[in-house]
């Protein structure tokens, strides 16, 4: 997460937001630059969402331009299984074996993405807790989609005159083949349903395309 003078970024989990909170870090002045940490600002943990800002702050997000990127579910899902091989962090080492034995469809099926995220990180399950208050409503002014970052992050940029080219990826996951070539059928709709809200929400369908736009 990274507050500025004129604008908030929420940091979505493998959306690309390690990037972008780095490059837009750097386009800050000398004085807030000193307080941050790893680009993000220190009171607030990384991953914070909107809820949690909005139960501290009612009027958290008045009066400034703040944006955050989603990305679609079933490559997000494949994007956290290969970046929990990429970065072996002590918390899940000792799952990797057998995580790496399985496979990501089994990885899927058997509930290891859902164990991954709510045992052994500090995110939320659901994209939208970046996006939406409690009661569902848009608390934010964008939402870019990782799917157009590079015109999504330039629009953000443009809306804030900043002039900035963005670098990516900084925490990027291990290669992979696209998610539609990967998934089987039982794994896709075993996302689907796991992160149905995120779908929903924002209008992602499996072939990549955007139902509601």
């Amino acid at each position: 997460m990274l507050i500025a003078n004129n604008f908030i970024f929420l940091h979505t989990p493998k959306a690309a937001g390690s990037s972008m909170q780095r490059t837009l870090a750097s386009t800050l002045p000398e004085n807030i630059k000193s307080n941050l940490h790893r680009g993000r600002v220190r009171q607030y943990p990384d991953h914070t969402t909107v809820p949690t800002l909005l139960q501290q702050n009612p009027n958290f997000f008045e009066n400034t331009f703040s944006f955050a990127f989603v990305r679609n579910p079933w490559g997000w899902a494949q994007s956290v299984y290969y970046w929990t091989q990429t970065r072996p962090l002590a918390r899940w080492k000792q799952d990797l074996p057998k995580w790496t034995k399985m496979g990501f469809n089994e990885w899927v099926l058997t509930d290891q993405l859902q164990y991954f995220i709510t045992a052994k990180t500090r995110w939320p399950l659901f994209q939208s807790e970046f996006v939406f208050n409690k009661t569902g409503k848009q608390a934010i002014s964008f939402v870019g989609r990782f799917e157009n970052l590079q015109n999504d992050f330039q629009y953000a940029c443009d809306k804030l005159n900043i002039k900035v080219k963005l670098e990516i990826h900084s925490n990027k996951s291990k290669s992979h083949p696209p998610y539609q070539e990967e998934y089987s059928k039982e794994a896709k709709d075993k996302v689907a349903e796991l992160l149905a809200c995120d779908v929903t929400n924002f209008g992602y369908t499996f072939d990549g395309s955007i139902s509601n736009e």
